[in-house]
């Protein structure tokens, strides 16, 4: 189990209670975040496949385009690795998982492309894209919004390169890797992995006796 912004392996209060009052402004309330991140993830099992099989000359023009700010920072086999890792991570429901930077910035490009193509389709190709939504719109930012602890890897260097030494450290804390991301250095083999958590991180912390 990934662990997100918020909880995505169970239904957000909205969703129990139909008068609660999150519903007026929650424009994905039908959306569940665990059917959308398994849909991406194993799309991606069968994009890879194709992707394998293009010559380099047009795995060089595709890769930009699929993903954008991944592809600064990974060639196809990292980012294999990196989407085949997420993939485990997602369905073990017998442990949580928390994502370094580059897991998130993949999984926001890889989520990014799967949403616009399916934006842009018709009904029966959405269908098919993801049944599980029924061919509703999809509200891309305000689910980044929901359950993305934020976008810092998006952040270009130059302007990285000017937070304060404060700035600096908080953003690490809450992004490992972030650093690397961001001045588009190769993920180590340790850092294509998730980092395993033996507790669930969205219970309350219990006060030392």
């Amino acid at each position: 189990m990934i662990i997100f912004n918020k909880n995505i392996y169970q239904p957000r209060p909205d969703q129990l209670d139909p008068l609660h009052m999150e519903n007026a402004d929650n424009p994905n309330f039908n959306l569940n975040p665990y059917d959308l991140f398994l849909t991406v993830l194993t799309q991606d099992r069968r994009l890879f496949i194709g992707l394998d099989r293009m010559d380099k000359t047009e795995l060089d023009e595709k890769m930009p385009i699929i993903f954008p700010n991944a592809s600064r920072f990974g060639d196809l086999d990292v980012l294999n690795q990196l989407s085949r890792r997420l993939l485990e991570a997602l369905v073990d429901r017998s442990r949580w998982y928390e994502m370094n930077s580059y897991h998130a910035c993949y999984l926001y490009d890889a989520l990014f492309s799967m949403v616009e193509d399916y934006s842009y389709s018709d009904l029966a190709e959405r269908m098919e894209i993801f049944p599980e939504h029924g061919g509703e719109a999809i509200d891309l930012n305000a689910f980044i919004n929901e359950y993305f602890l934020n976008t810092l890897f998006l952040v270009h260097p130059d302007r990285f390169d000017k937070l304060s030494p404060e700035e600096l450290e908080e953003r690490y804390r809450q992004n490992p890797c972030l650093f690397a991301v961001v001045n588009r250095l190769t993920p180590s083999p340790e850092e294509i992995l998730l980092t395993q958590h033996t507790t669930n991180p969205y219970e309350p912390e219990q006060p030392n006796n």
